[in-house]
């Protein structure tokens, strides 16, 4: 009888203790991961002088909505877009 609950509390607490390395592992990995893709992103976007939002607001429109400039075209022009 106590064997049985040795192994049972044994597996509980493997259980709880790779639950928890599970989520110092994720934890540090995502960490990594977003700081080189989005710090690499800002880096080169810096570098480019590329702004990839408008902040600056223009004050003569009327909306925030821009134009597109959708014009139809021949038929031609939209078999094998792809």
């Amino acid at each position: 009888m106590k064997m049985k609950e040795f192994f049972i509390g044994f597996k509980e607490g493997q259980k709880k203790f790779a639950e928890n390395i599970a989520v110092i592992i994720n934890s540090i990995l995502l960490s990594l991961v977003y700081l080189f893709g989005v710090g690499i992103t800002f880096i080169f976007a810096k570098i480019f002088n590329k702004h990839f939002l408008q902040l600056e607001i223009d004050k003569s429109k009327e909306t925030y909505w821009e134009d597109l400039n959708l014009t139809k075209k021949n038929i031609e022009e939209y078999y094998r877009q792809f």
